[in-house]
């Protein structure tokens, strides 16, 4: 009798025992799903923010045709319509790029080979943002001749983005120094300063509304008289992933000063671009 009442206390023992043990079991498994799922949740997050940042390059490309050539200064260079190329590969991490710019006519009886070559670094110091660099322009057969000049050109342009009903308004400075690379004697170099302000707003998320207006100030650089050039450049951008394909109105109205009179004329040329992004 004794020795069956100890084996029913050990059986109740080793059940209670059991279950205890099955419930600390479920209640530890319980315990730790969450932190498996908590831990797993990050995990994925940094290999999302890895894979954004694994994008260390940036590699820009655009075709534009227009109407004719006018340049910064508001000149036209060429007046018939031109084909004009863009490439920038920038370095992402250092915010370092190079870039090339060609135009080329797209007529035989043409006069405006032109390619710019450029190195700088653009990004942001505390609440302004920066872009500086030094310009090489190669102007190859420019306007028939065989002595055509080229230019040295450093430059920075100051800027700060502002946020204003949902619109992306950029007022900026530019400052930039030409100077006659070769034996150009009859050429001269000089000084451009412009003040403008960019503006641009997404209408829909495949169509977007830019623009760049200002007033460029040079003391007869590229061969040209000393102007007062007010700008006006009115875009559309339709976007499709990585390709952006618009028009653009382009009009510069010149003050010119020859002498003691000032000659006024305004410039209008129309085009239209692709580009793709890397």
């Amino acid at each position: 009798m004794i020795k069956k009442m100890i084996l029913v206390s050990l059986m109740s023992l080793v059940i209670v025992f059991g279950a205890k043990m099955s419930f600390a079991d479920e209640s530890s498994i319980a315990n730790k799903t969450p932190t498996i799922l908590s831990l797993a949740q990050p995990d994925s997050e940094k290999f999302e923010t890895v894979k954004e940042e694994e994008k260390v390059w940036k590699l820009s490309l655009s075709q534009s045709f227009y109407s004719k050539y006018m340049g910064t200064d508001g000149e036209v260079y060429d007046k018939r319509a031109v084909s004009q190329t863009y490439l920038s590969l920038a370095h992402l991490p250092t915010g370092i790029y190079f870039s090339a710019w060609s135009n080329n006519p797209l007529t035989s009886n043409g006069c405006s080979d032109e390619l710019d070559l450029t190195i700088g670094w653009s990004g942001d110091i505390g609440p302004l943002s920066l872009n500086l660099g030094v310009a090489y322009y190669d102007l190859k057969y420019f306007g028939r001749r065989k002595d055509s000049p080229n230019y040295l050109a450093p430059f920075i342009e100051v800027s700060k983005e502002i946020g204003i009903f949902g619109n992306k308004v950029t007022p900026y400075i530019r400052f930039e120094a030409d100077y006659i690379v070769g034996n150009s004697q009859d050429c001269t170099g000089g000084f451009q300063s412009s003040i403008g302000c960019r503006f641009s707003r997404e209408v829909t998320e495949w169509l977007s509304l830019r623009a760049d207006a200002g007033i460029t100030l040079d003391d007869g650089v590229y061969d040209f008289q000393k102007n007062e050039v007010l700008f006006a450049k009115v875009g559309l951008d339709f976007s499709w992933k990585s390709v952006t394909f618009g028009p653009e109105l382009q009009v510069f109205h010149l003050c010119s000063h020859p002498g003691e009179r000032a000659d006024q004329q305004t410039n209008v040329a129309v085009g239209i671009t692709v580009g793709y992004e890397f």
